[in-house]
């Protein structure tokens, strides 16, 4: 008991990679907004498809990748206000992102 104590302070104490810590509270922070997008949506299809491109436009805005833009859905027009809820994944994403960082979120989501 005393051993894994001490392992458990040991992980506790030991510093983690910068990019590894930023990575786990960016995956963390994105799977939160996504399942209170989810809930919002109401699981109805056509606004959760609305969400997904506000999703999608924001992540493109933000990072470094070329992304292509792509067309807002004309059932989404009268949605607008459905992308405030999106909003909130701006606060999960750093600035200056690069294409790497993406993977290793994405493959954590």
């Amino acid at each position: 008991m005393i051993k894994f104590f001490a392992v458990v302070v040991l992980l506790a104490i030991s510093p983690l990679s910068s990019d590894s810590t930023l990575i786990d509270i960016v995956s963390s922070c994105i799977n939160f907004q996504f399942k209170a997008l989810l809930y919002l949506a109401e699981s109805t299809d056509d606004k959760f498809h609305c969400i997904e491109t506000c999703v999608y436009d924001i992540i493109r805005n933000l990072t470094k990748i070329d992304l292509p833009k792509r067309p807002d859905p004309e059932i989404c027009q009268g949605l607008n206000d459905k992308c405030k809820y999106a909003e909130g994944l701006r606060k999960c994403l750093p600035p200056n992102l690069d294409e790497r960082f993406w993977k290793d979120v994405f493959t954590r989501i």
